[in-house]
This record gives C-alpha cells, structure tokens and sequence, in this order.
C-alpha cells in the first residue's frame, strides 16, 4: 500500500512537472504554448484546433518563463508568456482579445561594460503547416508572389497561403520605430521557415541598459488576402493614423509640352482650363515638378529650394504663380527633396557637418540621391524648419517630397524589390549618436509635418 502511495505521489510529481514546462496563453482566435524545456513556442488556430506554428524560437538563450498580464495603450488589456534571458534581455508572446495575431516583443540588455551596437535582431523563427506541402504553397510580400523557397526576402511582411484556398499566415512589423523590419521564407524538410529581422545599422545600448526591439505580429486567416488587412488595421491603430480624403490634380513632370516645372504662363493657363473643366468632377490641385529651383547640377536635380533658378521658367518667383492657382479655387503643390542636397554647392562649403560621412569620411552621396543631410544636426534641423516655412509662406499647400530614402543615409533601392543589403549604418555615427538611421528618418518626417501645419 506504502508502495502504491509513493507511485501515486512520483507520478503526480512527474505530470506537474511536465504541465509547468508548458505554459499556454489564449484568446477566441489563437492559443500559444511555450514549452519552458525547449525554448520553443507554438500557435494553434482555435476555430479549426490545428498547429499551423511550430518550433518557433526566440532570440537568446531562455532561462525562465512565466505567464503574466499585459496591459497595452493601443490594444488593452491582455495574457503574455514573458521569457527572461541568460544576459538580462527579455521576449515575450502576448495576446489580446480583440487581436488576431500574436505579437513578439522584447528588449535586448547589454551586460557588458562598454556600449553595444547592435546592427540586426532576429526575433524569431518558426516553421509553419498549412496542411500542404511547401511545394503547393506561395509566399507574397515586396518581391511579389513566388514560391517559398524563392522569396529574396520583404519589407514589413510576408504571406504564406495555399493559392487554391487563399488560407495562410500573414507575419509583419506593427512597429519600425527604430529598425527597418523584414521577413524571410525557406524551406526545410519541405516545411515553409519564417524568419524575421530587424536592421537597425547602429542600435546603441549603453552599458547595463536595455533598448526595445520592434513588434511583430503573427496571424493565420481563411483569407490572407483579409489578413494582410487586418495587419494594415493594426499598424494605423498603433499609430492612430488616419488617411486624408484621396484628391486628384496635375503633376507638370508628365506633361508632353511644358515637361519639368512648366512655366509661370502654361501653368496658369492649364490652372484656368482645370478650373473651369474639370473642378467640378474633384479636380484640386495643380504640383509643379523639378527644375523650378536653383543649385548646381552635379548628381540628379538641383537642390536650392529655398529660391528659383535664374533665368528659369518662373522669372518672377514661385509665389505669384500660387497665388493664381489660389485665386482660381486650386491648390498650388510643388515638388522637392527634402532630405538631401548637394555638398558642393558653393552655399555648403563651411557647413559640411551638415552632411552624413561615410566611414571613409567623405560625404554620404548615392546615385541621383545626392548627398544626405544629418538630420539629428540642429543646424540641419532649423534649416529644414524654415525651409518647410519658405515654401508654405509662398502659397503652396501640396507638397510632393522626393528621394525620402536618403534621410535613411542608406544606399539607393525600392521598396517595390525584394530584401537587398542597403548598408544600413555604414556610416559615420550620427551628431546625436544615440539615433538610428531609421529613427531620424522618422524625426525628421514628423519635424517636416510640424513645421507645415496641419493643412
């Protein structure tokens, strides 16, 4: 009988054991287990009770997990698996009722005495089952629609989905606050693999602190097509974003006889014609294109924005011609490159630390893009400031801003393209140190937006 007792007592000892290995969160679309043992997670969709997520793995070597309560501004209150690292960083898997995806997130530590640049984070990967092999399955994202093992790479997301059914996972960033998100597809064992990364260039974390990662989300849906909105829902959330109505105008680069800028006289006249013609049908905006403005012609445009070329095609300075567009019921909109300019202008030549360096030292300049500014540079700051003011104060109030990328400092690509090394953070640090490329792209957005106005 004692024999019995002691059997009973090792068995129930044994499945404890084994039941706090495995620690599960949910909500009324996903359920997520973490197996502490292993260091892996999975997902399971609950209305159809299957694992379309396995082997999922977190950055950095677990020590410890538990379940806690979340509490998010954007999505509420919700259950998180929070695993804990051998050098201090921490991830977790958490989930809220009113979200369909599991979201990744975490902070990495440096532990050392000297400060960490972290160039890339891989947060996670996971291998997924649709119930078809990887050979009848298609991923899509920037690359287009390929099959899984011949995706480059994308930016922000990925699709993975049977074609035949449009069933698939849908995985992307919800935050790129300060890396630059992308997902990966392979296959192995003729399973699809996900892997996700963040190139951040130059994260500094100081000695004994810890920097945020950004947030991935992870989702399965009967259509990825109505995922990948769900997913787009969820980033204007996070963001509070909200799209103005669409308009419709004219932008003068295409036109067949005044390409370019146009001039003072065709462009008012093309103002009447739309005025009369076709503003009744939503027409609203008349944009001058490149070669209204002054600089030198070195590589790509002229970049002297705060002033007509002489001997141009607005002799008379591009506020008279707002002017009219304004009278006639349209809006003036104008074309620039707010982020780079060209060095050797003669107007830079004593304020070359305005300009991002290369490790070599020389001016951060690429094909077409000219040079890029550094936009963590105060001087660079109040020049754009009142730049953004000139151009306001001249009647215009449609902006077309070109070449956004070079304010990333990084080399030429579009985002139309599958993953290519842009050498993110092959670059001399920043006046302020502390940012990332992809941070002060983002600040010098928002600065641009302040100094504008909200009109």
């Amino acid at each position: 009988m004692k024999r019995y007792i002691g059997r009973l007592a090792v068995s129930a000892a044994m499945g404890a054991a084994a039941s706090a290995a495995t620690l599960t969160i949910d909500n009324k679309s996903l359920s997520v287990a973490y197996d502490d043992s292993a260091g892996s997670f999975s997902v399971v969709e609950k209305p159809s009770g299957s694992v379309f997520l396995k082997g999922g793995k977190l950055e950095g070597i677990a020590v410890k997990a538990k379940v806690e309560g979340v509490r998010d501004a954007v999505f509420g209150t919700g259950k998180s698996i929070v695993v804990r690292q051998a050098d201090g960083s921490v991830a977790s898997l958490e989930l809220y009722p009113a979200l369909p995806f599991v979201l990744v997130r975490g902070t990495r530590h440096n532990q050392s005495q000297e400060t960490l640049d972290v160039a890339k984070v891989v947060p996670a990967t996971f291998t997924l089952d649709l119930g078809t092999p990887a050979s009848g399955l298609r991923t899509m994202g920037t690359a287009g629609l390929t099959a899984p093992d011949q995706h480059p790479g994308s930016y922000l997301f990925l699709t993975a989905a049977d074609p035949a059914t449009r069933r698939g996972v849908v995985a992307g960033w919800i935050t790129q606050d300060r890396g630059s998100g992308v997902c990966f597809s392979s296959v192995q064992e003729g399973r699809v693999e996900f892997k996700s990364q963040l190139d951040y260039g130059r994260l500094r974390i100081p000695a004994g602190e810890s920097a945020k990662v950004e947030t991935l989300a992870i989702g399965i849906f009967d259509d990825a097509r109505l995922g990948e909105e769900q997913f787009a829902d969820a980033i204007a959330k996070h963001y509070r974003i909200k799209l103005r109505p669409q308009v419709a105008g004219y932008c003068t680069w295409y036109s067949d006889q005044h390409r370019g800028a146009g001039d003072e006289k065709s462009i008012v006249e093309l103002a009447e014609f739309a005025a009369r013609e076709l503003k009744p049908f939503g027409f609203s905006f008349v944009q001058i294109d490149d070669e209204w403005q002054d600089g030198g012609q070195y590589n790509g445009p002229r970049r002297g924005f705060d002033r007509v070329k002489p001997n141009g095609p607005y002799p008379h300075g591009m506020k008279p011609v707002a002017e009219e567009i304004a009278r006639l019921g349209l809006t003036a909109g104008i074309w620039f490159l707010p982020f780079a300019r060209n060095h050797q202008d003669p107007e830079y030549r004593e304020r070359q630390h305005w300009f991002v360096k290369r490790d070599n030292g020389k001016p951060y300049e690429t094909s077409w893009g000219g040079t890029s500014l550094d936009l963590t540079q105060p001087e660079v700051k109040a020049h754009l400031t009142q730049l953004i003011k000139t151009i306001h104060g001249w009647g215009y109030n449609y902006f077309k801003m070109d070449g956004l990328w070079t304010g990333t400092a990084t080399e030429q690509i579009y985002v139309n393209d599958g993953y290519r090394d842009d050498h993110i953070g092959n670059n001399a640090p920043l006046h302020d140190p502390t940012k990332t490329n992809i941070e002060e792209f983002r600040d010098g957005l928002k600065l641009l937006r302040e100094a504008a106005g909200p009109k």
